[in-house]
């Protein structure tokens, strides 16, 4: 399957950087199209999945919390693309799984959103091993992560009635601030 997306996206690169003047441009289309083309495969088996398994509102406003978080204070990578593809459509759909069987009270709920400022605050942006970021980034991208998380937290205070919604995006802020702790290795 990543064979595949490799090849398809080697050829859409080489052809559309012809009309390039860019010295890299067949490297930055080939990346563009392969991460499209990667993107298109999770959300398909993603939402295939959860269509079968009736979650489709829960993964959606699980994706809707942890990704633009994710995006901003970053985390755990997994060694290879397999793993991070299971771990990608595994999590969602575990997490929609435990919203639906378990009520998760004000307490637990306060816990996890003081848990997640003290992160954002403390912690901070986490950079990956492979792409350091430099401190006006980190800066950048914290700014970015905590007007986020305002964001969530206000939306979350009041406009949200339905106690499945509620408890999918209090798993999501634990998730999304307690892999800022995994070690990437």
């Amino acid at each position: 399957m990543l064979l595949l997306r490799d090849n398809i996206s080697s050829r859409i690169g080489k052809l559309l950087s012809e009309y390039s003047t860019d010295t890299f441009a067949e490297e930055k289309i080939t990346y563009l199209v392969s991460r499209f083309i990667t993107n298109c495969i999770f959300l398909s088996l993603l939402f295939l999945i959860a269509q079968i398994i009736h979650f489709k509102l829960e993964v959606f406003v699980f994706l809707c919390v942890y990704l633009p978080l994710r995006r901003s204070f970053g985390g755990y990578h997994a060694k290879t693309e397999y793993a991070c593809l299971f771990i990608s459509v595994a999590l969602p759909i575990t997490a929609s799984y435990i919203a639906n069987k378990v009520n998760i009270n004000y307490l637990v709920g306060i816990i996890v959103y003081m848990f997640s400022y003290a992160t954002a605050f403390i912690k901070g942006v986490v950079d990956n091993s492979k792409k350091r970021l430099k401190p006006e980034q980190k800066i950048k991208f914290k700014k970015q992560g905590i007007i986020l998380l305002l964001g969530v937290t206000f939306i979350h205070l009041f406009f949200v009635k339905d106690m499945v919604v509620s408890n999918i995006i209090i798993i999501a802020l634990f998730v999304s601030f307690g892999n800022l702790y995994m070690k990437n290795n």
